[in-house]
């Protein structure tokens, strides 16, 4: 009986580990470029004022002239989409592309990250408390009959809760706007 006990507390603490490996939630839209104003405007209300990760189109090249290398990604702050032309601002300096050059915007969201860590931090935390407190409950003798089960997985929800929350805070929720892709973000 201990053994099973042993393999399904392993189990948990897998499980657990998963959990918490995924606490760094990601969201891929693929989207097309913008065609129209309106389009624009969505995706620009979607990246806010944000600092943002800007991927362009191609292979990072070191021979191509320039500051800005196809395939670079750039640190950018405020990006403006528009049908023909994206603007952002660089180490202070605006820079400005086609749209069509641009493959990714990636901008994150450290509010939402800590709701998201804090939940999967929270559920996480209540599972491997109840296993904990299953697993104590096996030695117990005489007439105590109380379970540690939900002291326990109400001490882990509450552990994961704020280890969750304040990892998801720091690491943030990122969002990839990728112009690879047929759908626009109207409608929504």
């Amino acid at each position: 009986m201990r053994d099973g006990g042993i393999e399904r507390q392993r189990a948990v603490a897998f499980a657990v580990l998963v959990a918490w490996l995924g606490a760094g939630c990601t969201r891929t839209l693929e989207l097309q470029r913008p065609r129209s104003a309106d389009e624009a405007a969505a995706i620009n209300e979607a990246v806010g004022d944000r600092p943002a990760h800007v991927v362009l189109q191609g292979e990072r090249k070191p021979g191509d002239p320039g500051p800005l290398l196809r395939g670079a990604v750039l640190e950018s702050d405020e990006v403006q989409v528009a049908p023909g032309l994206t603007r952002w601002s660089q180490d202070g300096q605006p820079v400005q592309v086609p749209t069509q050059a641009v493959e990714q915007i990636s901008v994150r969201y450290h509010g939402r990250g800590a709701l998201e860590g804090g939940a999967i931090g929270a559920l996480s935390g209540a599972l491997a408390g109840a296993a904990c407190g299953a697993f104590i409950d096996q030695f117990r003798t005489g007439n105590d009959t109380r379970s540690a089960v939900l002291p326990a997985a109400l001490g882990g929800a509450a552990m994961g809760l704020f280890i969750g929350g304040l990892a998801g805070l720091l690491v943030g929720h990122t969002e990839t706007l990728d112009f690879t892709g047929g759908q626009t973000l109207l409608g929504k």
